[in-house]
């Protein structure tokens, strides 16, 4: 019959801080719809045959590239990994109030220093109806470049997407007997939008109530890095310009339309806290805040509609803020305890 889609299987394990690129045997599964693309590069050999045809050798391979795409339903638990691996290395989580298992994650974003980011050893296979395993691949090095969460109002579930790259997938024997995480999830409707004049000010401001749609956050930092070092594999990671990208859409308001003149025809930046409040863990809850600095590089259009009301995108660029030292920050609680599975 051949692979099935339904038995693809995408899981992790965090390599040695000092031993990136070593493969480890795989502690966690990643849930979420898997796209796995080798995308090694071979390069024409074009030169003068003597024949008409325009290839008179084979393709040349010149470089190793494995990447693998990431959309899942968000959850409290599976967001670490990208953030481990896409923003801050090393991260653990301390317990909120003791003995309640309340474990809280601090990601704040380095705006100098290495991130130094955990890179993880990804095994990928598909199944087919016989167990015979078509496909089964183990690539190393692996981190994370980009990733992204969406939300929208109504019986929806935030959406968590996550992009890697590592280096050359080889078979292997996957690690067994893993099973199903448990995750808790995120329905889109437990986030919130609060502005804010300064970082400082974000969590006493009020939240904007029955305004915001629906939001699109994403953010972007390392890639690979090549070198002549005797391998056609990449080198490491490569620290380059974060990119940070926020989209709200909501009703046309005096909210919006203050943004319109006192953020982009003013000039001024706008500090945003988006938060997703979950259930109870003991005495606090599980929770997800991205709080940003923000600048807004562009008017609005008055043109959307929903079911009949004025909607319009507001669309901002993450900055840097001298004041709180940082343009980023994510806190994330859940009851993994000080290290997730990994």
């Amino acid at each position: 019959m051949g692979a099935i889609r339904a038995l693809r299987k995408l899981q992790i394990g965090i390599e040695g801080a000092g031993t990136p690129g070593t493969p480890v045997a795989a502690g966690v599964r990643i849930l979420g719809d898997v796209t796995y693309r080798d995308a090694s590069e071979a390069i024409e050999a074009e030169r003068d045959y003597g024949v008409y045809a325009r290839y008179g050798e084979a393709f040349q391979l010149a470089s190793y590239l494995t990447e693998v795409d990431i959309e899942t339903d968000l959850s409290y638990e599976q967001i670490l990994y990208p953030l481990l691996a896409g923003l801050k290395g090393a991260v653990v989580g301390v317990e909120e109030v003791g003995a309640e298992g309340n474990w809280e994650y601090v990601f704040q974003a380095p705006v100098t220093g290495d991130p130094a980011p955990n890179t993880y050893t990804m095994e990928y296979w598909e199944d087919d109806e016989d167990g015979s395993d078509p496909l089964t691949l183990e690539a190393d090095y692996g981190i994370c470049k980009s990733m992204g969460i969406s939300a929208s109002k109504g019986p929806e579930l935030a959406v968590l997407r996550h992009s890697w790259a590592a280096r050359e997938a080889t078979v292997t024997t996957p690690t067994a007997a893993l099973g199903i995480p448990t995750r808790t999830l995120v329905p889109s409707q437990q986030w919130s939008v609060k502005f804010a004049a300064t970082m400082a000010g974000l969590p006493g401001a009020s939240v904007i109530s029955g305004e915001i749609l629906s939001f699109d956050w994403d953010m972007a930092w390392f890639d690979i890095k090549r070198r002549l070092s005797g391998s056609l594999d990449f080198d490491g990671y490569r620290i380059g310009t974060r990119e940070t990208d926020l989209k709200i859409t909501m009703d046309l308001t005096s909210t919006s339309e203050g943004e319109r003149v006192n953020m982009f025809r003013a000039g001024a930046v706008r500090f945003i806290r988006l938060q997703a409040v979950g259930a109870a863990i003991g005495s606090t809850t599980y929770r997800i805040t991205i709080d940003g600095a923000y600048t807004m590089p562009g008017p609005f259009d008055p043109s959307g509609d929903d079911d009949g009301l004025t909607t319009v995108d507001l669309d901002y660029k993450g900055l840097y803020d001298s004041t709180a030292g940082y343009d980023l920050k994510i806190e994330v609680v859940n009851n993994l305890g000080a290290n997730p599975p990994q």
